[in-house]
């Protein structure tokens, strides 16, 4: 039985029940609250074998394979080795074919948020491809009627477009190849859990076990959070990825309290940050306090991409007060907001948990 893309809710809602098999391939993302990972952690635990492809269905497999999810086709694998990052499994916004007249915007506005061109270059763009017919109008197209300076920018947006375009027809074959093989009953079987699911499973989002109050990351992470130099900005590119651009917009800053402020930012960051710097350190810091924060859960892919292929390193001194991290985090600044700030950016809640954190790596 096929149903339209699954709401939070969706799941819980189909009577499935133990010998049965449901297929999540894609799922609301913008318009409602998208299906948790509960739902999922709660049909697996009645005996449900749950597989996830394509789009949606592939992030959640690649997050949930841990506690039993199947997860099959392109995208998904993509996911697992890291090559497909989640915004373009489910990113809907580029369309396979030329960029047509209708779809040169969103699909700039899309290249903008990612980072692909600036904001000046896609109004260029936009100029540019607005005296050709943009029903068949191509990237080469806008690229000899834009200014010579404009052709890197293009070439970037051509490589963006046809790797979105590739995984949009994966996506689709994905779909296709899973129900083929579900009506035929060759499936892969369910794995193995190799993590119980958390008692009760109610929670939106599943969470590695933390080693210490107030921590949100996993203990296996700790070296890395603790000493590597590089991990405060792998830190804040995961959170506002996992998060999205729209969340650290959301942070109106302008409309937060002198007192809200100064919890999260030192004196002189208050004073001199603009705005949307002030949402995105804040938002990157608020997440140790919200066991239900968006970048739940840490997947091996994910903690992969913290450690930044690093080994693991070891502290250099003893810790023997939360003062000994200002030197091991190279804090020049004696306020002690400084060294909260350090702390929350390397995803604990206070210095006085990073401290609890560098004792446990000292003890072991």
């Amino acid at each position: 039985m096929h149903h339209p893309p699954a709401w939070a809710g969706d799941l819980a809602g189909l009577g499935a029940g133990s010998g049965d098999t449901v297929i999540l391939i894609d799922g609301a993302l913008r318009h409602a609250d998208p299906v948790p990972h509960g739902e999922i952690l709660r049909l697996l635990a009645s005996g449900v074998a749950v597989a996830g492809v394509a789009s949606f269905g592939a992030v959640r497999a690649a997050e949930l394979d841990c506690y039993g999810m199947t997860g099959a086709g392109v995208v998904y694998a993509g996911l697992c080795n890291g090559t497909i990052i989640d915004d373009e499994a489910v990113d809907d916004t580029v369309s396979p074919g030329p960029p047509a007249g209708t779809a040169i915007r969103p699909a700039l506005a899309r290249a903008v948020a990612l980072g692909v061109v600036t904001p000046a270059e896609a109004r260029l763009l936009r100029a540019a491809a607005a005296g050709l017919d943009g029903r068949h109008a191509t990237w080469q197209d806008i690229a000899r009627a834009a200014r010579p300076q404009l052709r890197p920018a293009v070439t970037r947006m051509q490589g963006w477009h046809k790797r979105r375009a590739f995984i949009s027809l994966a996506r689709q074959q994905d779909a296709r190849d899973a129900l083929a093989r579900a009506a035929a009953g060759t499936l892969p079987a369910p794995p193995r859990p190799l993590v119980p699911p958390p008692a009760g499973h109610a929670s939106a989002v599943p969470a590695p076990a933390p080693s210490g109050p107030g921590t949100l990351l996993p203990a296996s992470l700790r070296p890395w959070q603790l000493s590597d130099p590089g991990f405060p900005e792998r830190w804040r590119r995961f959170v506002l990825h996992r998060a999205g651009a729209a969340a650290a917009a959301e942070v109106d800053a302008a409309r937060l309290r002198c007192g809200q402020i100064g919890y999260w930012l030192t004196p002189g960051e208050a004073g001199f940050l603009d705005p949307q710097e002030m949402a995105a350190r804040i938002l990157v810091r608020s997440v140790a306090a919200d066991a239900a924060a968006p970048v739940w859960p840490v997947t091996a892919v994910g903690a992969i991409t913290l450690t930044g292929g690093r080994p693991a390193p070891g502290l250099r001194s003893a810790v023997r007060g939360p003062g000994d991290l200002s030197a091991l985090w190279d804090v020049r600044d004696p306020a002690p907001e400084a060294l909260t700030a350090a702390a929350r950016d390397r995803g604990f809640g206070s210095a006085q948990d990073a401290f609890r954190a560098a004792q446990g790596r000292q003890a072991v």
